[in-house]
C-alpha cells in the first residue's frame, strides 16, 4: 500500500490543532493509498501536546514528535525523518486547507509513479549500435 504524509510543525496551537488533525485525518485517499500525519511539537504549553497525545491514542495514522529546538525548519526535518509517505504534504496548523490537496497529492503521486514505470519501460529499449547508444521510442499519441 501505498502512502502520503501530511508533515506539520506546531507551537501552542491548542485552538487549532484539534480541528486541523481531524480536518487531515478525514482526507478520502484513492484505492491503494493511506495517510500518516506527523506532527513535530516545539514544546507546547498551552495544552496542544496534551491534545495530540489524545488524538494519537485514538488514531494511528497521529504521530507527533517533539521539537524540543522551538524552530520550524528543525521540526520539519524531525518530521521528514518520521515521514514514510511516497508523496510529502507541508502544511500549518492554522490555515484552513482546501478538501482535496492530500487526496490530489497522493492522485500525482500515484500519476508519476506510472510516468516513472513507462520511462523504465522506454528506456528499456536501449541498444547498442557502432558504440552508440541509440533510443527506439513509440510514437507519442497526439
Amino acid at each position: 500500500m501505498k502512502q502520503v504524509s501530511v508533515i506539520v510543525p506546531c507551537r501552542n496551537e491548542r485552538r487549532y490543532i484539534e480541528a486541523f488533525c481531524e480536518g487531515v485525518l478525514r482526507q478520502q485517499l484513492p484505492e491503494g493509498w493511506q495517510l500518516q500525519l506527523v506532527v513535530a511539537d516545539g514544546q507546547s504549553d498551552d495544552g496542544t501536546r496534551e491534545l495530540l497525545q489524545r488524538i494519537a491514542a485514538s488514531d494511528p495514522r497521529l504521530a507527533w514528535i517533539d521539537n524540543p529546538a522551538r524552530i520550524v525548519s528543525t521540526g520539519l526535518n524531525a518530521a521528514l525523518k518520521l515521514a514514510t509517505g511516497e508523496a510529502i504534504v507541508r502544511m500549518d496548523e492554522t490555515t484552513q486547507q482546501n478538501a482535496a490537496l492530500v487526496e490530489e497529492s497522493a492522485a500525482a503521486a500515484g500519476s508519476l509513479s506510472s510516468q516513472a514505470r513507462q520511462l523504465v519501460e522506454a528506456v528499456e529499449v536501449f541498444h547498442l549500435r557502432g558504440g552508440h547508444r541509440t533510443l527506439a521510442l513509440p510514437p507519442v499519441a497526439r
